[in-house]
C-alpha cells in the first residue's frame, strides 16, 4: 500500500511539538538536577567555610591558653582547608572570582601558620581579623554564586514553561483546524447520509489526512447516492413485478373458486373469459368446443370477436377420445402466456371436475334407481305376485262353484293383502321422498325421525357426534336410509317404548351408527316377512364398505352399521 506525503502533515506537526515539548522537558529535568546537585556542594562548602572562622580564632584562643592542642587544632582547619568539599572549587564549572577568593584564603593561611610556627602570638593575632575577613569574602563568593544559579535556573524555568504553552496553544489550534473541525464536518456529513441526502460538501484542505478522508468520504457519498438509486429501482421494479404477479396469483384463485362450481353453465365460462380479457388486455377470447361427430361450437366473451385479426393464441385447454376444448385469444400487445396456459389449466380441470360430478351423478342416480327397483320388487311386485294368485285361485272358486266360505277367505286375503301392498308403497314413496339439504346429516336424521314420531308412542332420541364433512352424498342417502327401515322395524313389530340412534366415531378411522330400542326382539316369524327389507340394509352397509350387526334379545334390540372413513376423509382425523 502506498504512503501518501502530505505537504501540512497534522500528525507529522502533531509528532515534531509532542518531541520539542519532551525535549524541553528532559532540559529542564536535567538542568534542574545538575543545579540542585552543586547548590548542594555549595551549602556544603559555606558551612566549611564558615567553620573555618571559627576554627581560626579557637587557635588564636589555644595559643594563649592551650598551647599543646594548637598542632590538633591546625590539622582540623588544614583539614577543612584542603579537602573536598572546598576543593571542588577547582572544578570548571565555578567562576575563577571564587578560585582567586580560595587560593587567597589559602595564601594568607600560609602566613597565619608560619606566625604560629615562629611563636610570634602578637603577629598571628594582628592578621587575624583580615584572615577572617578573607574566609567571609570566599563565603559570600560561595553565597552569591548559589544565588545566582538558583536564579538561572529559575528563569530557564520560566522560559521553558512559556516555550512549552505556547507549543501547546500551538498544538490546541492545529487540532481546531485540521482535526476538530474536519471531524465535525465528516459527522455532519455521516448525519446527512443517515437522512439519505448524500450531497456533502468539504472544506477541509486537501492536502492532509483528514482532507484526504473527506474526499475519500465525499466520493463515497457519490457512490453511495448511485448505488442508492439503483437499488431504489430496483425495490420499485420488484415491487411492480409483486404487485403484478400478486394481481396474477388474485385473478387464477378468483378464476378458480368461480370455476369450481356445482354446475359450471355457459355463463361462467363466459365471465370468465371477460376477466381474462381485463386482466390480460386482449382484444377478444374464445372457446372452440369439438364433438368428434359434429361441427365445432364457439363460447365467446361479451368482447366482439374480429374475423380480420392476425393475432391469435390458441391453447389446447382439455382434450379425450370423444371431445376437446382449445382457448382463442386475440391480442393487443404481449401477453404472459404462463397466465394463459395457468388459466388454460384452472379451465381443463374445472371440466373435467364437472364431467366427473356429472358422471358420478349419473352413476349415484343409477344406483339409485337399482335400489328403487330392488325396493320395488322386493315388496310391491311380490305382494302384486302374491295378489295376483289369489285372484287366480278366487276365479277358480266361483267357476267351479266351490264353497262360498273357500271364497270369502280368498277374497279376504286379497282384501288384506291390497291394504299390506298400499301401506308398503306409502311407506316407499315416504322413502324416496327424503332428501339431505346442505350436506347436514344430523338435519336430515331428525326430520326424518319427526316423521316417524307420530306413528309410534316410543321415545325417539337422536345422538349425532360425526364431522359432517367425513361423509359424502352417497353415504348420506345410505345412512338415513338403514337408519329409517331400522326404525319402523322396530315401531312396527318391537313394540319398544324407548328407540335411541346413536351415530359416532369408533376409533379414528371408522364411523358407527347404533339403532337400539328396548322391544321384545325380533322374533322369527317377523324376521321372515322382514327378510326383504333386511337384505337391503345389508346392500346399504355393503355399498358404504361397511357391515350390518343385528344382535336380538328378549327386551333389546340393536342394529349396528360401521364402516371405515374414507382414504381422502380421513386424513382430517375424528374429532
Amino acid at each position: 500500500m502506498k504512503i501518501h506525503q502530505f505537504n501540512q502533515s497534522a500528525t507529522s506537526s502533531l509528532r515534531y511539538a509532542l518531541l520539542l515539548i519532551f525535549a524541553l522537558s528532559v532540559l529542564q529535568a536535567a538542568l534542574t538536577l545538575s543545579i540542585e546537585s552543586t547548590n548542594l556542594k555549595d551549602a556544603s562548602m559555606v558551612n566549611v567555610a564558615g567553620s573555618m572562622r571559627m576554627q581560626s580564632y579557637r587557635i588564636a584562643y589555644q595559643l594563649m591558653r592551650q598551647p599543646e592542642q594548637t598542632e590538633q587544632n591546625i590539622s582540623q582547619f588544614e583539614a577543612s582547608l584542603f579537602t573536598s568539599p572546598l576543593t571542588e572549587v577547582q572544578a570548571w564549572y565555578y567562576p575563577k572570582s571564587i578560585l582567586n577568593d580560595y587560593h587567597q584564603v589559602v595564601l594568607q593561611w600560609q602566613r597565619m601558620r608560619s606566625f604560629i610556627e615562629q611563636g610570634d602570638d602578637l603577629a598571628y593575632n594582628q592578621h587575624l581579623v583580615g584572615f577572617v575577613t578573607l574566609i567571609d569574602t570566599f563565603v559570600l563568593s560561595l553565597q552569591n554564586y548559589s544565588e545566582a544559579k538558583i536564579r538561572f535556573l529559575f528563569l530557564a524555568q520560566a522560559i521553558g514553561l512559556a516555550v512549552i504553552l505556547m507549543i501547546c496553544a500551538y498544538l490546541m489550534n492545529l487540532m481546531r483546524v485540521r482535526v476538530v473541525e474536519p471531524l465535525h464536518q465528516l459527522m455532519a456529513a455521516t448525519e446527512q447520509v443517515k437522512a439519505r441526502q448524500f450531497d456533502s460538501h468539504f472544506t477541509i484542505a486537501k492536502d492532509q489526512e483528514i482532507g484526504a478522508l473527506g474526499q475519500a468520504f465525499q466520493h463515497m457519498s457519490k457512490e453511495l447516492k448511485q448505488l442508492y438509486l439503483e437499488m431504489e429501482n430496483q425495490v420499485n421494479q420488484k415491487t411492480k413485478e409483486l404487485a403484478k404477479a400478486n394481481q396474477t396469483v388474485s385473478f387464477l384463485y378468483n378464476i378458480s373458486q368461480q370455476l369450481n362450481v356445482a354446475d359450471l353453465c355457459e355463463g361462467d365460462l363466459t365471465k370468465a373469459l371477460d376477466q381474462l380479457i381485463y386482466q390480460q388486455l386482449l382484444r377478444s377470447a374464445r372457446l372452440e368446443l369439438h364433438n368428434h361427430f359434429d361441427t365445432p361450437r364457439f363460447i365467446y366473451s361479451t368482447s366482439p370477436w374480429s374475423v380480420e385479426c392476425d393475432e391469435i393464441i390458441r391453447i389446447e385447454v382439455s382434450s379425450d377420445t370423444e371431445k376437446s376444448v382449445f382457448l382463442e385469444i386475440q391480442k393487443n400487445q404481449y401477453v404472459d402466456m404462463v397466465v394463459l396456459d395457468s388459466f388454460a389449466f384452472l379451465l381443463g380441470q374445472a371440466m373435467k371436475q364437472q364431467n366427473i360430478r356429472l358422471q358420478t351423478q349419473r352413476m349415484a342416480l343409477m344406483e339409485e334407481r337399482g335400489v328403487i327397483a330392488r325396493e320395488l320388487h322386493d315388496s310391491i311386485a311380490q305382494s302384486l305376485s302374491f295378489l295376483r294368485i289369489q285372484c287366480t285361485l278366487l276365479k277358480r272358486a266361483i267357476i267351479q262353484q266351490q264353497d262360498i266360505h273357500k271364497a270369502q277367505e280368498i277374497s279376504q286375503e286379497i282384501d288384506l293383502g291390497v291394504a299390506n301392498t298400499y301401506k308398503q308403497l306409502r311407506e316407499l314413496l315416504s322413502t324416496f321422498r327424503l332428501k339431505v339439504d346442505e350436506a347436514n346429516l344430523a338435519a336430515a336424521l331428525e326430520a326424518m325421525l319427526e316423521q316417524l314420531k307420530p306413528q309410534t308412542e316410543a321415545e325417539i332420541s337422536l345422538h349425532y357426534e360425526i364431522n359432517d364433512y367425513h361423509l359424502n352424498a352417497g353415504q348420506y342417502i345410505h345412512i338415513l336410509q338403514i337408519v329409517r327401515e331400522s326404525v319402523l322395524n322396530a315401531i312396527k313389530h318391537a313394540n319398544a317404548t324407548h328407540i335411541d340412534v346413536n351415530c359416532h366415531y369408533q376409533g379414528s378411522t371408522r364411523i358407527q351408527v347404533e339403532i337400539r330400542d328396548n322391544g321384545i326382539g325380533m322374533a322369527e316369524q317377523n324376521s321372515k316377512l322382514n327378510h326383504y327389507g333386511l337384505n337391503i340394509m345389508k346392500e346399504r352397509a355393503a355399498k358404504l364398505q361397511g357391515e350390518l350387526i343385528i344382535n336380538s334379545a328378549a327386551k333389546q334390540t340393536c342394529i349396528c352399521l360401521h364402516f371405515p372413513i374414507t382414504q381422502q376423509e380421513a386424513q382430517y382425523g375424528a374429532k
